[in-house]
C-alpha cells in the first residue's frame, strides 16, 4: 500500500506527512522538521492516523493482522468474564433420576453403614464465588444497557472543565476511589472500555469532542485531573484516546436523565449509551462536522446500525 505523501496525525508529534516507506517501517516529517520512523503497519492501529479515511480503514486491517496474537493480562480477564457470562446464561443440565433399587443403601438391604462412613457428615457445599458484573451487560442507572456483541460500543463522558486538558493530552482519567475509599460506578466504568470504542465528550450540555479508545486502561496519577477532584497525587485509571474536536457541538443537556437513569452520583462520569441513542447523536455530530464524518471509526459505528 503506497502511503508516500499522505497526511497523518500522530498522538505525540501532531500533524505530518509520510516521507518514506518500506515493508516494515514508515517515516513521517512533522512540524519543525522533526522526522520520525515508526513500525508499519502497527503504528496506524495505535498512535498515528491517516487523513484519508479510506486508506486509514485499509491500513488498520493490516495493523490488526500484524498485531501479536498473545492477549494482554486485561484482555485475558475480559475473555474469562465474557466466557463466564455465556456459561451462566446456559440452562443447567438436569441430572438423570437414579432408581431407588440401584442405590448403595437399597443394595445393603437395610444394614447400617460401618466404619468411617458411619460417622461422616455431608460435606458442606462450596461457597459461591462473589458475583461479578458481566462485561456484556452494564447497568447504567436503573436500566441494563447491553453492550453490542463483537463490535465497538459508544459511551458518553461528562467531563466539564477537564475536557480541554484531557483532549489535549489524548486520554480519559478518573480516580480509583473517593478520598474515603468508596468506589464510584461511573469511574469504575473506565475498566469496561475496549480499543475501538467511541466516547462522546460532554461539557456544559454539549458534546464538544468525539474520541476513539486506543488501549485498555492502566493505573497512573494525573496532576491536572487530581487537582480537579481536590486530591493532588491520587491514583486513577488512565485510558488513551484520540480526540476529534467538534466545530459544531451537539446539545445533550436534555438527555441526561435518559443516559444516567437513577444513578445517584451527581457528578457521574462515564455511561454506556443505548445503541439507538448513540447512532442518533453520532449521526447528528457527523452531519454538522465533516471532519468527524471522515473518520473511519465513526463511519464503522454508524454503518453497524444500518
Amino acid at each position: 500500500m503506497d502511503l508516500m505523501g499522505q497526511a497523518v496525525t500522530h498522538k505525540a508529534f501532531g500533524d505530518g506527512v509520510i516521507t518514506g516507506q518500506d515493508d516494515r517501517h514508515v517515516t513521517a516529517e512533522f512540524a519543525g522538521g522533526v522526522t520520525k520512523q515508526f513500525a508499519y503497519p502497527t503504528v496506524f492501529g495505535q498512535f498515528m492516523t491517516l487523513a484519508d479515511a479510506e486508506l486509514q480503514a485499509a491500513v488498520e486491517k493490516l495493523a490488526v493482522a500484524a498485531a501479536p496474537l498473545r492477549p494482554t493480562a486485561q484482555q485475558e480477564v475480559l475473555r474469562k468474564v465474557e466466557e463466564h457470562a455465556r456459561t451462566a446464561a446456559r440452562p443447567a443440565p438436569v441430572a438423570p433420576a437414579v432408581p431407588a433399587a440401584s442405590t448403595p443403601a437399597a443394595k445393603a438391604a437395610g444394614t447400617k453403614p460401618r466404619g468411617k462412613a458411619a460417622g461422616m457428615s455431608a460435606k458442606p457445599a462450596k461457597r459461591a464465588s462473589r458475583t461479578t458484573t458481566r462485561a456484556s451487560q452494564v447497568v447504567t442507572g436503573s436500566v441494563a444497557v447491553t453492550r453490542p456483541a463483537g463490535r465497538a460500543a459508544a459511551y458518553l463522558a461528562y467531563q466539564g472543565p477537564l475536557l480541554e486538558s484531557q483532549a489535549d493530552g489524548g486520554y480519559l482519567w478518573a480516580p480509583l476511589a473517593t478520598a474515603d475509599g468508596q468506589r464510584v460506578p461511573s469511574w469504575d466504568r473506565l475498566e469496561e472500555l475496549r480499543p475501538g470504542d467511541v466516547v462522546l465528550h460532554e461539557e456544559a450540555g454539549m458534546v464538544r469532542a468525539v474520541s476513539r479508545v486506543m488501549a485498555l486502561w492502566y493505573k497512573t496519577s494525573d496532576l491536572t485531573a487530581a487537582r480537579h477532584y481536590g486530591r493532588p497525587g491520587c491514583m486513577g485509571r488512565h485510558v488513551d484516546c484520540t480526540y476529534v474536536r467538534l466545530e459544531n457541538p451537539v446539545p445533550v443537556a436534555g438527555l441526561r436523565d435518559e443516559v444516567v437513569g437513577d444513578d445517584a452520583t451527581e457528578d457521574g462520569f462515564l455511561y454506556l449509551l443505548d445503541e439507538e441513542l448513540a447512532q442518533t447523536l453520532l449521526d447528528e455530530a457527523a452531519g454538522t462536522n465533516p471532519e468527524l464524518g471522515r473518520q473511519a471509526f465513526v463511519r464503522r459505528l454508524l454503518s453497524s446500525g444500518e
